[in-house]
């Protein structure tokens, strides 16, 4: 729609905190059990610095540690966070707390290599920070930290509204505290700030049209309750379907547009 190349670079469950720290913008530490990671095999990972980094049970992340490669997995149903290194090698002392490295190389396509090239970035972050109870001012610090350690000279870029959930419509406490926090990103990042999903709801018809869906009465009182159109998502909490991916996406566009970033 654009002509650009797009690259994700998000991960499942990620709070802002955890992807200020995957983008090298903040710094990660933890203690190796036994100060020593194993010429082999795992080892367990505790007690991290900064406290707030969550990891998604069961996927892969790439991390160094004293210079040994490997990938970092919160295991189910343990909980146990353990290193598994690369390659077998010599055996690593790494006493007290030691720096954790993320997406050494970047070399995870869907980790942090957008992040260090020349790419505009759309920060679409805040719901799992709401919905985990942590703070709106950490929102807002934690993307202007990844906005001020960015390489480029000139950092383009946007930050998006947070979307509404199934039982978040108008008039509710829920939402109510929603649109508090869309209101201070709105109020700290000014013209950079994009709404696509008002836009989706707002555009129905055209919405719905670009989607390739027929909407139905109960899209419509969705619409109307602030909330994105059922047949939009994928009938959970509210996650975009892939034709409510499409809509979406005009969303975005439309809004890059009115803010003369895209023709």
């Amino acid at each position: 729609m654009t002509g650009f190349q797009h690259m994700d670079a998000s991960i499942p469950a990620d709070n802002s905190l955890t992807a200020t720290i995957r983008t090298g913008s903040d710094p990660l530490r933890a203690r190796v059990d036994g100060d020593k990671i194993p010429a082999e095999g795992s080892v367990e990972i505790l007690d991290f610095d900064p406290a707030g980094f969550r990891m998604l049970e069961g996927w892969e992340y790439k991390v160094e540690i004293h210079g040994v490669r490997g990938v970092m997995i919160l295991q189910p149903p343990t909980k146990k966070t353990l290193f598994t290194r690369e390659r077998e090698g010599e055996a690593v002392d790494a006493t007290g707390r030691v720096d954790i490295l993320m997406d050494p190389g970047h070399e995870q396509g869907i980790g942090t290599e957008g992040f260090h090239h020349n790419y505009s970035v759309v920060f679409a972050l805040g719901r799992n920070d709401i919905d985990l109870g942590e703070p709106v001012d950490d929102l807002v610090k934690n993307i202007r930290t990844m906005i001020e350690k960015h390489p480029a000279d000139e950092l383009r870029y946007v930050v998006t509204e947070i979307p509404a959930w199934q039982d978040e419509k108008n008039g509710t406490p829920e939402r109510e505290e929603l649109d508090a926090w869309n209101g201070r990103l709105k109020q700290e990042f000014g013209d950079a700030f994009i709404e696509p999903f008002r836009w989706l709801i707002d555009h129905r018809e055209k919405s719905f049209a670009l989607a390739g869906q027929e909407m139905t009465d109960e899209d419509r009182a969705a619409g109307d309750e602030g909330v994105i159109p059922v047949s939009l998502t994928l009938g959970d909490r509210g996650h975009l379907s892939e034709a409510g991916g499409k809509a979406c996406a005009a969303g975005v566009v439309e809004e890059l547009k009115r803010l003369n970033l895209v023709r």
